[in-house]
């Protein structure tokens, strides 16, 4: 495309001229017959746009490569701001909630059909090539801006090693994010003392997330490691560096072969090596007997044989090693409920047949509801499935399994999170009042199953669908 194309497509989009259509159907079966209980959603392109933005990219790409670093700059600094209007869709069966989507959404990532990795690696290189006179300061600080859109997400900052980024921007760039990572650290506090998980509160959170993977790429990857010791403590000092590595390990996507690993094994064999750390203070050695247990030990970095020897070697007496027992407890409840969230739709994509098949093997007769409504039987027979092929036998377990689509009264927290979590999970399509409830699962577990029994029941009254008895009781239950 000319210049003038864009810069045309730009205005048109950036005034709402042309725009995407949000289309979205709620379907209780998917293709295969299976039950699916959720919503579609999909957009249409009638403006042909993104194929328009995919020839851009590589045209973009192709500039890069003939060094023509400010066409590329300007054009994509200007492209990744825009924001897509999205209108209804003629046959939608709801209106979107939000007014517009950006570029990265995965939602479009198919009809985009390029890889948006790419273009920002383009974007960040040209700013690079660009700014070799300006200060280390306000390259570190623009870097920094342009690395936490969302159009950069997947970015990982060493790249600028690769292009020559020196000690000095790479220290401003760590002062810098440590400045930021502070200041979103005092707005979440601030909303959680007002009682507000709200939307800005999630927003926060990614940012959060994003800024210490920067932060942790640059101390591990593109500065100078230096060994100094900071803390009093060997155990404080030494485990403070665990965890450095840890953080960084959990952005990577491969593990298995990051040389990484073996310095925390190294670093967990000197602390058991080492009598120093049984007098530091219990609850410095508490908090690392947690950090270890709610970890399972760090299994997953083949390091659970060191990491067991060094909870053992954190307890000195009897009343420090029943602490360590709790320890174990707390996080038990913790794996139950992990489990169950694992389990709870082992049932969910039994075709009718095979529902009616498990109906007949376990001896469960549908009620007058499930006849009409076989698929709500998914969560009645996962009861029995778990039992029977994954060898559960926790009634706990097995009740949260059971009740998560209908509910009961009286449930156990176990039973009411598995029912709410279902509900709120973070894959599901936007439907009205999620946001409500998921403000509410942080905040009340009752109130929370009372919102979402009532959304539910008004939900399928409006569908026709028979409301199960069990949700009517529970309803009516968290109601008084």
């Amino acid at each position: 495309p000319t210049l003038d194309d864009i810069d045309t497509l730009c205005t048109r989009i950036e005034t709402g001229d042309i725009y995407l259509e949000y289309i979205t159907h709620y379907h209780e079966f998917d293709e295969d017959g299976s039950y699916m209980d959720d919503w579609v959603v999909w957009y249409n392109d009638p403006f042909s746009i993104l194929p328009m933005m995919r020839r851009i990219f590589a045209g973009c790409h192709q500039l890069v490569m003939l060094e023509e670093y400010q066409t590329v700059y300007d054009l994509l600094s200007r492209i990744f701001e825009l924001k897509l209007f999205i209108q209804e869709g003629e046959n939608s069966e709801d209106a979107p909630e939000e007014e517009y989507i950006e570029l990265s959404d995965s939602k479009i990532k198919e009809e985009l059909s390029y890889n948006l990795d790419k273009a920002a690696a383009d974007w960040i290189i040209s700013f690079i090539y660009l700014t070799t006179k300006l200060s280390d300061k306000d390259r570190a600080e623009k870097l920094i801006k342009m690395l936490e859109t969302s159009i950069s997400k997947n970015l990982k900052l060493r790249i600028l090693k690769d292009l020559g980024g020196t000690e000095k921007l790479f220290v401003s760039m760590q002062s810098a994010l440590e400045i930021a990572i502070a200041d979103l650290e005092t707005q979440k506090k601030e909303i959680l003392k007002a009682g507000n998980r709200n939307r800005k509160f999630f927003e926060i959170e990614d940012k959060l997330t994003r800024s210490n993977e920067l932060l942790i790429d640059i101390r591990m990857r593109c500065l100078e490691r230096k060994k100094i010791k900071q803390m009093e403590s060997f155990l404080e000092d030494s485990w403070n560096d665990v965890c450095e590595v840890v953080e960084w390990l959990s952005f990577e996507k491969d593990i298995d072969d990051q040389p990484e690993i073996d310095t925390v094994l190294e670093i967990c064999k000197e602390l058991v090596q080492s009598d120093e750390i049984q007098y530091d203070e219990w609850q410095l050695r508490k908090k690392v007997l947690t950090d270890i247990v709610e970890h399972d030990y760090y299994d997953n970095l083949g390091a659970s044989d060191i990491m067991e020897e060094l909870a053992e070697k954190l307890c000195t007496n009897d009343e420090e090693y029943l602490a360590y027992a709790d320890i174990l407890y707390i996080n038990e409840n913790k794996e139950k409920a992990f489990l169950a969230g694992l389990v709870h739709d082992c049932c969910k994509c039994f075709p009718l047949p095979k529902i009616y098949e498990s109906c007949e093997k376990y001896n469960f007769k549908l009620d007058d509801v499930l006849k009409w409504q076989p698929d709500l039987a998914h969560s009645f027979l996962g009861y029995y499935v778990a039992k029977d092929i994954y060898n559960i036998q926790d009634e706990d377990i097995l009740n949260s399994i059971k009740y998560h689509t209908t509910g009961r009264a009286n449930m156990s927290n176990l039973e009411k999170i598995i029912y709410i979590a279902d509900y709120i999970e973070p894959t599901r399509a936007y439907f009205e009042g999620v946001y409500k409830a998921r403000e509410l699962a942080y905040k009340d577990l009752d109130k929370a199953m009372e919102y979402i029994l009532h959304s539910t029941i008004q939900f399928n009254t409006k569908k026709g669908r028979i409301i199960h008895p069990l949700s009517i009781e529970s309803y009516n239950y968290y109601k008084n």
